[in-house]
């Protein structure tokens, strides 16, 4: 229950600012980054079905690795769709099964509430950042350098949360966001630098890192 009063709230909801100012006895209320916006950008750059060779992830859906996420429960369906069509499903396939369907949004939903993306003001920034948070396993160690180099001091490590979520909002979104920019490539590059055989997936991440 408490999950899904969750959902409507950001579905549906604007948020009151903090300290926000009072114009004609009324609280100014701030649009906060919107769950549907950023899941529809993910969805966008992820695509569907993937199974590439050399992909640390090995066999995905919807950005899903079923390498480092063995155990959602979307796979069931996945399988399911894969025996119908003997063994086999073509890359980029978007599987018509709407519990499938579910199990995407709830996996990035989920993602979503934990970690308090919601506090996020700005969606552009919301949408570039919880794509490194989600294209690069260490990717939320970069947001804290990048942080970091702004003159925040966090401790550099994988677990996002609320002292995060602040100095992001307390960031420049210009600067920020163009030296986000500068380490995502460099984490490609040196990518490629230790394994060649991640070459061929480059373009597409440094595309993924334009703004």
């Amino acid at each position: 229950m408490k999950k899904l009063c969750i959902i409507l709230l950001l579905l549906f909801a604007y948020f009151p600012a903090k300290e926000a100012p009072v114009e004609n006895n009324h609280v100014k209320l701030v649009k906060k980054a919107d769950f549907k916006q950023s899941f529809k950008y993910i969805l966008s750059l992820e695509g569907w079905y993937a199974n590439v060779e050399h992909d640390k992830g090995k066999e995905t859906y919807a950005g899903i690795s079923r390498f480092y996420y063995p155990f959602w429960q979307g796979w069931q369906y996945l399988d399911k769709y894969k025996w119908q069509h003997g063994g086999k499903i073509a890359w980029n396939t978007h599987i018509p099964d709407k519990m499938l369907d579910f199990y995407v949004q709830d996996f990035y939903l989920d993602i979503w509430v934990k970690e308090k993306w919601y506090d996020l003001n700005d969606q552009k920034v919301t949408n570039h950042t919880i794509d490194l948070r989600i294209n690069g396993t260490p990717g939320v160690r970069i947001i804290k350098r990048t942080l970091n180099d702004l003159g925040w001091k966090l401790n550099v490590n994988n677990n996002m949360d609320s002292l995060t979520i602040s100095y992001i909002n307390k960031s420049n979104k210009y600067v920020y966001l163009r030296k986000l920019k500068q380490r995502r490539e460099v984490f490609y590059y040196n990518i490629v630098k230790r394994d060649s055989t991640q070459k061929k997936f480059l373009s597409n991440w440094l595309s993924r890192s334009s703004i």
